[in-house]
């Protein structure tokens, strides 16, 4: 479909300020095109598209129809999810175009008709508005159970009321200990305390501070409804203020019974539920609402909820939701056009209470692949088949690969984050370099952006960074860098998009042959023909030509009493980081790899590195591949990474295997080996 010719609608005659809008306004016309492949109308039609009016610009459906009912009655308003605009379809043709004429090219008033400043509408006509089909993502995992105004208002005032946030002078260390300020939320204990990281809890050290006696009537109806067997012996209260979150997780099997209940106070929210194979559902939770995950939903399904200010939910799901009135009175729109409609909802101040019965005994749930009871009983076999060589010597399938890096990769880099990116601030010379030589207007792709330091780099071309650590993510944001959350296995971009491509650091994390081979034929799949990439992964030789790397160097940092050469992985614990590494579900298969000693020449290629944790960071020296160590405090935590550091050729060879692809330039780079790939055209 070629592109239409745009015009100003005949019949429309615009003033002198008006034309002076015309160049944005044709801007928003070819946004709509590229969006919607829609013709706009050269003749006034009762449809209307509204620039700027959309759910991607943070604008509510509901204030839409506010603005627009002055002119008329508004039979629909459509707004899709993400795009910068929304239709609005009268009854006449007359109204429609009174409403151009008012609204087309002005400002709005905030906050009289819209809560944000500095809004601008440009008005077009359309002559039909595209179909569009509520996505079937709000629907509910299997097990899930979703129990709507579960409390009074009343009620939901004295549960708020019962939890005593503030650390007062008359605390016990206890108490204090058991209300904490995470980075995402403030948290609250009761029972027994639910530590983070490992989503379990010690049972041989329980709280003194049990449920309280205020949940008693809540409880008593979910027991008597049987929703739940038994009470719960354990509780969690989280608040979290607008803009918070919590990562996607699910609370490990062994750990509590089939159900695990989670009462929503203050505010609803979108809770996103995540399945192994790629299916994403975001689930309305309302205010007041008693959410119980069984079955599936508890055992497979992960949830989170992801760090923002507003949500898009159905028009229909809002139990506030009025009928509203056009200028004569009568309801605005028809109930049948909510159905499948969407809209923005601010996020409030959002309190949850999380029931757990802590379970005694292993657990004996259908789902094996996700149950670390049954990857214990099985850990035997999978610590001997990590005793062969080369491509063989890590787990034989896939899956088993996938869950080692899940917990010694994503789950260690989610919790060292902040002081990761601490140690991160310098750009190695040659990788600043090779991105500052791409030509201007120049796309490139950072795969496994880390922190973000390579995003800042030569200002003339744009630059999109992802990882698979949310809190890395995170930081890059507070930098104003674009950036978002993937898998280096899974890169959500087009073939050929890209111009340049550097993933720094990175596909040494990954377990297998196969995987590594996958994430540079990824890489490869991004670049259009004639794109360069340079990839660099830590080095088996950390002294070459008789000189050591910045990592051998850093011997005034070593301690080997804290880590032990038989491969047994030390773990500490801290309170205020809510980590034991103790209880994982792979914690005999980390037995299986050996433990390397910091500041060493490595023994073997597959490997444990230890990440000792401490409050302060410490400077990065350039080039270095390994992170600083402790010194002297051996309280804080240890995490242990896994690497598969690269022999001298070993990076070029898997290359080789890389269809349309040919090494340009590979260097050696302080303890480092780098290519520069190019992809070509395949004869």
């Amino acid at each position: 479909m070629a592109e239409p010719v745009f015009r100003v609608p005949t019949g429309i005659k615009l003033s002198k300020s008006d034309r002076k809008t015309l160049k944005k306004h044709l801007r928003s016309q070819h946004t709509l095109f590229r969006h919607e492949k829609l013709n706009l109308s050269d003749e006034v039609s009762q449809h209307i598209v509204v620039g700027n009016g959309g759910l991607g610009n943070n604008v509510r459906r509901e204030e839409l129809v506010n603005i627009f009912s002055k002119y008329g009655s508004v039979v629909d308003v459509l707004l899709k999810p993400r795009k910068p605009y929304a239709f609005v379809t009268f009854s006449t043709v007359q109204e429609s175009v009174r409403a151009f004429q008012d609204i087309h090219g002005r400002t709005m008033k905030c906050p009289e008709e819209l809560s944000l400043p500095n809004v601008t509408f440009y008005l077009s006509f359309v002559k039909e508005v595209p179909g569009f089909e509520l996505s079937t993502s709000y629907l509910h995992p299997p097990g899930l159970i979703l129990l709507e105004d579960m409390v009074s208002e009343s009620y939901e005032h004295k549960l708020l009321e019962c939890v005593k946030w503030e650390n007062s002078e008359a605390e016990t260390s206890e108490e204090s200990a058991n209300s904490q300020i995470l980075k995402h939320r403030r948290v609250k204990h009761y029972g027994y305390e639910f530590i983070y990281g490992i989503n379990n809890v010690d049972r041989d050290k329980p709280l003194n501070e049990g449920i309280p006696i205020t949940c008693e009537e809540l409880l008593t109806e979910l027991v008597n409804s049987h929703h739940i067997s038994c009470r719960p012996d354990q509780l969690t209260v989280n608040q979290y203020l607008p803009g918070q979150g919590i990562p996607p997780h699910i609370d490990t099997h062994s750990a509590f019974e089939d159900w695990i209940i989670s009462l929503s106070l203050g505010s609803q929210v979108i809770m996103d539920f995540r399945h192994p194979d790629g299916r994403h559902l975001p689930v309305l939770v309302p205010q007041r609402s008693v959410l119980i995950m069984t079955g599936e939903s508890r055992y497979v399904w992960t949830h989170g909820i992801t760090p923002r200010k507003s949500d898009v939910v159905p028009v229909n799901a809002l139990a506030q939701q009025q009928p509203r009135l056009n200028a004569d009175g009568d309801r605005s729109e028809s109930a049948d056009n909510l159905a499948d409609r969407l809209t923005m909802f601010q996020r409030n101040t959002r309190t949850s209470f999380t029931f757990r019965k802590v379970l005694r005994g292993p657990c004996k749930c259908k789902y094996p692949e996700q149950c670390d009871s049954k990857q214990k009983s099985s850990s035997k076999d999978v610590s001997n088949s990590q005793t062969k060589e080369n491509k063989s010597s890590l787990p034989d399938t896939d899956k088993e690969a996938a869950m080692l890096e899940k917990l010694h990769v994503h789950e260690v880099y989610e919790e060292i984050a902040d002081h990761f990116s601490d140690t991160r601030h310098k750009a190695w010379p040659k990788v600043a370099e090779f991105i500052r030589l791409q030509t201007p207007g120049s796309v490139m792709i950072d795969a496994g952006c880390g922190n973000g330091k390579y995003l800042g780099i030569n200002p003339d071309i744009y630059k999109i960074g992802c990882d698979r650590s949310t809190r890395l993510c995170h930081i890059c944001k507070d930098q104003n860098f674009e950036v978002l959350v993937s898998d280096i296995l899974a890169l959500p971009y087009r073939d050929n998009c890209c111009d340049v491509a550097i993933s720094i650091a990175v596909i040494h994390h990954l377990s297998t042959w196969d995987r590594r081979v996958r994430a540079l034929e990824e890489i490869v799949r991004i670049l259009r023909p004639g794109g360069k990439a340079l990839i660099s992964v830590w080095a088996f030789e950390q002294e070459l030509c008789k000189q050591k790397s910045n990592y051998l160097k850093e011997s005034r940092i070593r301690n080997k009493h804290s880590q032990k050469k038989d491969g047994s992985v030390n773990t500490h614990r801290d309170d205020s980081l809510q980590e034991d590494m103790s209880g994982s579900c792979l914690e005999q298969r980390a037995n299986s790899l050996e433990v390397h000693v910091n500041r060493t020449h490595f023994d073997k290629q597959d490997l444990l590195v230890p990440w000792h944790k401490k409050p302060t960071s410490s400077d990065e020296k350039c080039g270095t591949g390994e992170e600083m160590s402790t010194k002297g405090n051996h309280s804080k935590p240890v995490f242990h990474r896994f690497y598969h550091v690269f022999k001298d050729g070993e990076l070029n060879e898997l290359v080789q295997h890389i269809p349309g692809a040919r090494v340009t330039e590979a260097y050696y780079d302080k303890g480092n080996w780098c290519v520069i790939l190019e992809k070509v055209l395949e004869s």
